[in-house]
């Protein structure tokens, strides 16, 4: 066995032995092939180079010739390069021109690179930084505002709370003061009584000064204001005016009677004596009294009850702006004495009328229904015939009137025609009339030109039903009033379908006193007043 195992590392070195031989002779082999080429290159080299040797020893201006050629090739191919490249890529641009690069070496651009990236990144730390700074700005502005909502909405919910606070005062106040004042009513103690100037003020009684719903005023206050010259006696006391004109007016103390110009007036109130002094009702002065002004301001809670009484300046404007003497308009009353009228023959004037019926007697009345000159009573008043201004008259009477309101002044012969036409109204059924409007000055007049409203002749007044004015839907009363005024001396002064005529609208309870000749005759020609003056050229009879 032992034998065996000889044979066979034996066997084996020599395998080894053999292959290593064999490697070394291949590698002997190849180092003389490398070698032998080596020497053949350099051969080659050599032959080149002796070559060239030999050609540039030949001809130097051929050689001068070839390098220039060369040169030349060379020249063409870097630039035939370049185009390419150029194609190939994209020029880039100057970072700090902002142009493509011209004649830059490769070294500027790239120093130029490498600022332009240097510049990028510190530009993104300095939006980096920038950016977190905005973040901690916007953290903190958002916190602030958080801030503000909430002390806004704590403000809000303050605010609230302080507004329904005094909101629940304010009602507790409100209804303890309606308990005390349902449980204690205001007492009126005294009033500002002012004559004159604001110098003569004086506090006297309420109950002095208001009875029974009615305001007076002292009478003796009045008189020494406007000088009036006192007679009579403690029943009867007459003032007599200092002014143009001597007017009276007889007062029966204690009564509502009394005499204006000797023409009989009944007093809203009675007048009455206390403490020595005589007390006339406030609405007397106010109604039948020129020259004189007396206001009334009732109590509020505010201020206490105020009555005034002074003279009527006819030139205040110019006393305000250039303190001028005051000017004072004469001191009397609207109603003056009228004469007696004589009767007329009324057949003289046209026989027809002689045959007009009435269920009154007419004889008391008939000389005021038609007037002496028969056309005496025609002016017309209207926006084309214009007043000159406050007309004065002698013969202003109160007009009879069922409504027991304030006094309507008239003219004397338009309220005793009227007088007539109520009662025969009544005779005839028409029970319900009651009178408004009457005799106004400037001063009183409601329209926008006052020179334009015919009450300033005294001579117009408004008929109402039951205190209402007279509908336009041609009810019974107005039309027993368009078909008897007539008779009376009246015209429905604004009758319908004359609109354009008059200026006025359709007004059935508007009715003129013109004299029953005139009103007759205009009532049967269908006309109006305009038109009745104009057809028959009566402007000769008109004054303004």
């Amino acid at each position: 066995m032992k034998n065996d195992l000889d044979k066979e590392l034996f066997g084996e070195f020599d395998f080894m032995y053999r292959h290593k031989a064999a490697l070394e002779k291949q590698k002997k082999e190849e180092e003389e092939k490398r070698r032998a080429e080596e020497e053949a290159e350099l051969a080659r080299i050599n032959a080149e180079r002796e070559a060239q040797r030999k050609a540039e020893e030949e001809s130097e201006p051929k050689k001068k010739a070839k390098k220039k050629t060369q040169k030349k090739e060379k020249q063409k191919t870097e630039k035939k390069s370049d185009r390419v490249e150029e194609k190939k890529t994209a020029p880039k641009i100057h970072p700090k021109y902002g142009k493509p690069y011209k004649n830059d070496s490769e070294k500027d651009r790239k120093r130029l690179t490498d600022d332009k990236g240097k510049k990028l990144r510190e530009s993104y730390k300095k939006e980096k930084s920038t950016s977190e700074h905005e973040k901690e700005r916007e953290d903190r502005t958002a916190i602030r505002a958080q801030i503000r909502r909430k002390l806004t909405r704590f403000g809000l919910a303050a605010l609230a709370s302080v507004a329904a606070a005094a909101v629940l005062f304010a009602a507790s106040v409100a209804a303890i003061y309606i308990i005390l004042g349902m449980s204690k009513k205001v007492e009126h103690k005294n009033i500002a009584y002012r004559i004159g100037s604001t110098k003569n003020e004086v506090r006297i009684s309420y109950a002095t000064l208001v009875r029974g719903g009615a305001v007076y005023v002292c009478g003796n206050d009045v008189v020494t204001l406007c000088g009036f010259t006192v007679t009579g006696n403690n029943k009867e006391i007459k003032y007599i005016s200092p002014d143009k004109g001597n007017d009276t007016v007889l007062f029966y103390a204690g009564t509502i009677c009394a005499e204006v110009n000797k023409t009989a007036i009944r007093l809203a109130s009675p007048t009455y004596y206390e403490d020595g002094k005589f007390y006339i009702p406030m609405e007397f002065f106010v109604d039948y009294s020129t020259g004189i002004v007396c206001e009334y301001e009732p109590e509020t809670e505010e201020s206490r009850c105020k009555i005034t009484v002074y003279k009527k300046i006819l030139n205040e404007s110019a006393v305000k702006l250039s303190g001028a003497s005051p000017l004072y308009e004469p001191v009397g009353f609207r109603i003056k004495q009228a004469e007696t009228l004589d009767k007329i023959d009324e057949s003289a004037i046209d026989p027809s009328l002689s045959d007009i019926n009435y269920k009154i007697d007419i004889s008391s009345y008939i000389g005021y229904i038609n007037p002496t000159d028969t056309y005496s009573y025609i002016t017309a008043i209207n926006a084309d015939r214009k007043a000159s201004g406050t007309y004065t008259f002698s013969d202003l009477t109160p007009a009879p009137s069922q409504s027991g309101d304030k006094a309507v002044l008239l003219r004397k012969n338009a309220a005793k025609a009227l007088e007539a036409l109520i009662a025969e109204a009544r005779a005839d059924g028409a029970v319900g009339f009651a009178v408004s409007g009457g005799y106004i000055t400037v001063e009183d007049s409601d329209k926008e030109d006052p020179t334009s409203d015919e009450r300033l002749l005294g001579l117009t007044v408004d008929m109402a039903e039951n205190k209402q004015k007279l509908s336009a839907d041609e009810t019974a009363m107005a039309n027993w009033l368009k078909d008897n005024a007539a008779r009376f001396g009246f015209i429905v002064r604004y009758p319908k379908d004359k609109e354009k005529i008059t200026g006025e609208k359709y007004k059935p309870f508007t009715i003129r006193y013109v004299g029953r000749y005139a009103a007759i005759r205009m009532n049967g020609a269908g006309m109006c007043l305009e038109e009745f003056t104009e057809a028959y050229d009566l402007y000769r009879y008109m004054s303004y």
